[in-house]
């Protein structure tokens, strides 16, 4: 569970609003890059094999890639 985090924790660490964080793992959830577990009533997330796959695209896309 060292890797999980909070819905606060997340937001903290990514720099945004709460709301907006809710928002956005609703996506990411829904298209398998995170998973929602709970523990004593409280909502811990963490990223899947899946999410690995597409951060390290992303990283590497924005190697090639020109800003």
């Amino acid at each position: 569970m060292e890797d999980s985090k909070g819905i606060t924790e997340l937001c903290l660490i990514a720099n945004i609003p709460v709301d907006r964080g809710k928002r956005i793992i609703n996506h990411l959830t829904k298209y398998g890059l995170i998973i929602i577990y709970e523990v004593n009533n409280r909502k811990y997330y963490r990223i899947t094999g899946r999410g690995y796959e597409w951060l390290g695209t992303y990283k590497h896309l924005k190697l090639l890639l020109p800003c």
